[in-house]
């Protein structure tokens, strides 16, 4: 990769290493594109509160509780249960072979007579295949009833899952609220990296077109960085166009890049906002000693007290 960039380099500049272009600074001069992304606070908190799945999971056992509530509640009411039931039953067999009745059966009197007819058709029905007897429905029973359940003293376990399954209801309404405004926090503090980004953006692009207005490209070099990256350097002059709210933030880090005798201008300041970049700037330790207004924007210079 090193080498290609380091081919494609020679190519794009010179192929002499001694040439005197490789010696001068090269200035961009293709225009900046500041498209960035226009996203009210309230539209970006409403998209991130309806697709984040940790609010989702968390619907999911609120429903889930809310239904173990509702049956806990059903049992520590009366119970009254009706009962229904139905069997067939079917009976089976042959005759015992080894059987000697006391008495003489009608069949032994008379086998032609109706009573041995009778004797017959009642084995018949006692002898068989059992299973017959039950899909025939031979023999149905039908049973009905009501059964009663009133604990005298109540049903302890019920109330006391009744009450867990409250509790956990409470808990899981305090955990939404909680995830909520992390997410709250989380979409603030994205959006305010965005225009926090979309300033140093608009910041370096402004100074680069001056620095080519003014004809001194040569002489300034304009970097898009965090005050941060300056740490351990200083400078006489100090100078930020920026909105109120991002100087608030930065005031430190860019008084820290000042020498003992430097000084501050900072810009793009509306007029209704000046109190609170002054007030950052005092607690940072600086003196502001000139106020310009131009319209609704106000200027401050300052240096360290």
């Amino acid at each position: 990769m090193e080498l290609s960039n380091r081919v494609a380099g020679d190519a794009l500049v010179s192929p002499n290493r001694n040439d005197v272009i490789w010696n001068e600074s090269i200035t961009p001069v293709d225009p900046v594109e500041l498209q960035i992304p226009n996203t009210s606070l309230n539209d970006a908190l409403t998209a991130a509160l309806e697709n984040r799945p940790e609010l989702e999971l968390n619907q999911v056992q609120k429903d889930i509780n809310s239904i173990d509530e509702k049956f806990y509640k059903d049992q520590t009411k009366p119970q009254i249960d009706l009962i229904a039931g139905y069997t067939s039953t079917g009976v089976g067999g042959e005759q015992s072979r080894a059987f000697r009745p006391v008495f003489q059966t009608p069949c032994q009197v008379d086998p032609n007579s109706p009573a041995c007819q009778a004797q017959q058709a009642a084995l018949a029905e006692l002898t068989g295949n059992p299973y017959s007897g039950i899909f025939s429905n031979k023999y149905p029973t039908y049973s009905v009833g009501v059964q009663f359940n009133l604990p005298l003293f109540g049903d302890k376990t019920a109330k006391a899952q009744l009450g867990r399954a409250r509790v956990e209801g409470e808990r899981l309404g305090t955990q939404r609220e909680q995830i909520e405004q992390q997410i709250q926090v989380e979409v603030r503090n994205s959006i305010q990296l965005v225009r926090t980004a979309e300033a140093r953006l608009r910041a370096a692009a402004i100074a680069r077109e001056n620095t080519a207005i003014n004809r001194v490209t040569n002489q300034i070099s304009v970097h898009e960085m965090q005050p941060g990256n300056l740490a351990g350097q200083s400078f006489d002059v100090v100078v930020a166009n920026l909105t109120a709210e991002v100087l608030v933030d930065l005031m430190e880090k860019l008084a820290a890049c000042m020498k003992p005798v430097g000084w501050i201008i900072v810009s793009g300041i509306l007029n209704e906002l000046s109190n609170d970049v002054e007030r950052s700037a005092r607690e940072a330790e600086l003196e502001i000693i000139e106020r310009q207004h131009s319209g609704e924007w106000t200027a401050l210079v300052a240096r360290r007290l």
